[in-house]
Order: C-alpha cells, then structure tokens, then sequence
C-alpha cells in the first residue's frame, strides 16, 4: 500500500499523481537522480581538473629541466660545472642530438639555395644530412668508449663514456645554433655553414683527444686535434665512398678543389 508523500491519502497502485493534492510521487526518485548527475558532472569536472593539473606540473619540469640544461651548459663552458651524475650524463647526450640535428637542418637550408640543389626539398637533405653527421659524431663517441674501456681500462656504460665525450663541446652547441640561425639570414650562408659545421667538429676532436693525451702543451695539443680531425674526415669520406656516396660530402669535396 502506497501514501502521498505530502497528505498522506491512500494511492492507488501505479498512481504518479495524489488524487487529493496532486504531488508528484516521483520527486525523490527524481531528486536522487538529479544529485547522481551532479555528482557525476563533479566527478568529471574533477578529473579534468586532475589532468590539467598534471599537463602544468609537466610543462613546469620540462621548462625547468630546460632551464637546467641552458645552465649546465653555461657553466660547462666557463668551467665551473656543478651538476653530475645521471643529469650530466644526460645532458652529454642531449648535446650530441643538438649537434646533429641543429647542423643538419642548418646545412641542408643552406643547400637548397644553391644551384643545382632546386629539385630538392628540405626534408629530404635533412634526413640525408642527419644520416651523414650523425654516424660522423656517433664515430667519435663509439671510437671513445671503445679506447677508454678497452685500452684505458675504464670500466663504465656506454651512455656515461658517450655522454662523457659531448659534454665538453657544450660550446659547439651554440655554434651550431648560431649556423642555423645564419642559414635563415644570410642566403649565400653555405661555405660559413659549412665553416662552422667544421670548427664543431674540431671542438669534437679536441674534445676525444683532450681525454686521452692531456697536454700542457697548446701546439701538441692542436696538432693532435687536427690529426684526429683530419683522420675522421678520411674516415667519414671513405665510408661513404663504399656506400654510394653523399651530397654532403661530394659538396665538400667540391668545395676544397
């Protein structure tokens, strides 16, 4: 037996409506339904909240890790380095992924506005460039973590030894971002690309032969640097010589003549 929720009249079975008062006898099952949906749209709301807050919390570390980087780098240059371990070794490998990506996109701008490169599109050099400079850079850091395990008798991963390379040339970082901000301003920008491209690559050597043979010595130390450059580039050339070749490396031969 049912009663109205408001006057207490008897209702007959299935009534929507008292008969006496006329009072919804569906209110509670509606009111119900309606804190669900609010609690349900609060949920949600909550949620969005959650994720917007986790997308800042993101965005604040990637611009403080960035900040740290740009920082690292700064006091790597004037030699004063305070942060080591995993971070370092991290920031090692991010100067490597610079170098050749920065400097590839740099050289394949300055490309594309000589002649007989019209045909070409950026992407393409890029990738092309990125293969040729990356397996040119990744060369040293294997070579390095090969000697320095090997014949140092240094016992350690290859990211660390890897890493250990690259951190030294934390100058050439911002040589290759001025070669690339050069490829966008200057339009004949090839030959001071491709000059800069070339003092990064002698800071790499210097680097590579400055952890194996230091010397006091400012001559020995440019000969040997010079002789490890002058080696890499024999290397790099016959390498993809053997491979069919590469626009970058035919250009600079060119170039040499």
């Amino acid at each position: 037996m049912k009663y109205c929720i408001q006057c207490g009249k008897e209702l007959k079975t299935g009534a929507k409506f008292c008969s006496a008062c006329g009072k919804s006898q569906n209110q509670e099952q509606t009111e119900a339904t309606t804190v669900e949906t609010v609690l349900e749209k609060g949920a949600q709301i909550q949620s969005t909240i959650n994720e917007q807050l986790k997308s800042n919390q993101t965005v604040q570390q990637l611009t403080k890790e960035s900040k740290n980087y740009f920082s690292w780098l700064n006091s790597q240059i004037k030699g004063n380095n305070t942060i080591t371990g995993q971070a370092s070794s991290i920031f090692g490998v991010i100067n490597f992924l610079i170098l050749i990506v920065v400097n590839s996109l740099a050289i394949s701008r300055s490309m594309l506005r000589m002649n007989g490169y019209g045909a070409e599109t950026v992407l393409s050099l890029f990738i092309e460039n990125l293969f040729v400079i990356g397996i040119y850079f990744a060369l040293f850091g294997s070579v390095y973590f090969v000697a320095s395990t090997k014949i140092s008798k240094k016992k350690g991963s290859f990211i660390v030894e890897f890493s250990a390379l690259f951190r030294s040339t934390s100058l050439a970082v911002y040589i290759s971002l001025g070669a690339f901000v050069c490829s966008f301003l200057i339009r004949d920008s090839y030959m001071i690309v491709m000059g800069l491209l070339c003092l990064v690559a002698l800071m790499v050597s210097f680097s590579f032969t400055d952890h194996f043979w230091k010397r006091e010595d400012v001559l020995s130390r440019f000969s040997l640097t010079l002789l490890v450059l002058l080696g890499s580039f024999v290397v790099i050339f016959l390498l993809f010589n053997l491979v069919g070749g590469s626009k970058l490396v035919e250009l600079f031969l060119e170039n040499l003549k």
